[in-house]
């Protein structure tokens, strides 16, 4: 009985660290470059005529395009 309980505590810890890994890989992949170069993506958008407003993401403070019907910039994912 309690062998089954350790399994599941094991299996529960490793999900969550499994998460917290790809929280902080998404964080990580984000580099200065892919940063500029998602800046000028943003401002063609604009030219292209599709309104654009940014919103602060939740960590870093790190602006994400959020178009004005509510998508968000499919760069916004890397």
């Amino acid at each position: 009985m309690n062998c089954i309980l350790q399994k599941l505590e094991r299996q529960r810890e490793k999900e969550g660290d499994e998460e917290r890994d790809r929280e902080s890989g998404r964080e990580r992949k984000s580099g200065r470059q892919r940063e500029v170069r998602r800046r000028r993506r943003g401002s063609q958008r604009e030219r292209q005529g599709e309104r654009v407003r940014e919103r602060p993401s939740e960590r870093e403070g790190r602006k994400r395009k959020i178009l004005i019907d509510g998508r968000i910039s499919k760069t916004s994912h890397r």
